[in-house]
């Protein structure tokens, strides 16, 4: 991809393709220990987006790659709002969509949570793609040390500044706080967006009231290897619309199940039929975005 290296706070960068002049731009945020390119597809959707009119960036938030453990949703929405600040004040910005890939999702919703006490911009569209709940595990080996983890987390969190320090080399693949690790797998934690047991009103609170005049596509991997076999994709993506949509129904929320695909859309060679993922979800988002407020 060729475009534009910039600095849009101190100390953070973005990356931005497509069209240079473009007043519509696709924010791409990654998941857990993501970066500039998080996935396979954003190579073809930063393609498809710019035949649309729309710039793509790319940002480096303060939890990007392996600074996550030591973050938070609040910390990431800081980050997103300078961004959308700087695009709106110095690159011509004046429409925005937020794809958000894995956790991605929970910032962006998050963000659009936090959007009445921030600068307001233009946010047309919200793409969640793979925004899947970190605390539902199948394999029981898995769960047993997270249920360990959580226990050790809770512990510390309850002294004083305890929630800052971090656990344990042994219970994450990197360096992780407490309170970091709570808001990720504990019930109601604060990452808690997307976990199938969550009740209506639960949904609700997450997800009602906030999507009014914001054009919102959930896509859903069919054969996402983080979601149990248990969890009813279909039935958790129109659940997660409605709440959306709200007691109103003013809010446009396309729920849609990407056939053959895995977390990250990538291609398999044990699985040639997930060559087809990243070609069809480009497509929708396409579809989506050409249909612009």
């Amino acid at each position: 991809m060729r475009g534009s290296l910039f600095q849009y706070a101190p100390q953070l960068q973005a990356f931005e393709s497509g069209p240079g002049d473009a007043e519509k731009k696709l924010i791409m945020i990654g998941g857990l220990s993501d970066g500039l390119l998080p996935c396979w597809y954003v190579p073809s959707l930063g393609q498809a987006a710019s035949e649309e009119g729309w710039s793509m960036v790319q940002p480096i938030l303060r939890s990007s790659y392996n600074m996550w453990g030591f973050g938070s949703l609040e910390r990431d929405v800081e980050d997103l709002s300078a961004l959308l600040d700087f695009l709106a004040r110095e690159r011509e910005g004046k429409k925005f969509a937020i794809c958000g890939h894995s956790t991605g999702c929970q910032i962006a919703c998050h963000y659009m949570r936090s959007r009445e006490n921030l600068p307001q911009h233009n946010i047309s569209h919200i793409i969640l793609q793979a925004g899947v709940s970190d605390r539902e595990l199948e394999d029981a080996d898995a769960l047993a040390k997270q249920q360990e983890n959580l226990q050790a987390a809770r512990q510390l969190a309850r002294q004083s500044g305890g929630g800052d320090e971090f656990l344990p080399r042994s219970a994450c693949w990197a360096p992780v706080t407490a309170q970091r690790f709570l808001d990720l797998n504990d019930v109601g934690g604060k990452d808690d967006y997307f976990s199938s047991d969550l009740s209506e009103d639960e949904l609700a609170r997450r997800f009602g009231g906030f999507y009014s005049t914001t054009d919102v596509m959930i896509a859903y991997s069919s054969k996402d290897e983080y979601v149990p076999s248990t969890v009813n994709k279909q039935e958790l993506v129109e659940r997660i619309a409605r709440a959306m949509r709200g007691e109103g129904g003013k809010a446009r929320v396309v729920p849609l199940v990407v056939p053959n695909a895995n977390h990250a859309l990538s291609p398999l060679p044990e699985d040639p039929e997930s060559a087809s993922a990243e070609k069809f979800f480009v497509a929708q988002v396409r579809e989506f975005l050409r249909d612009s407020k």
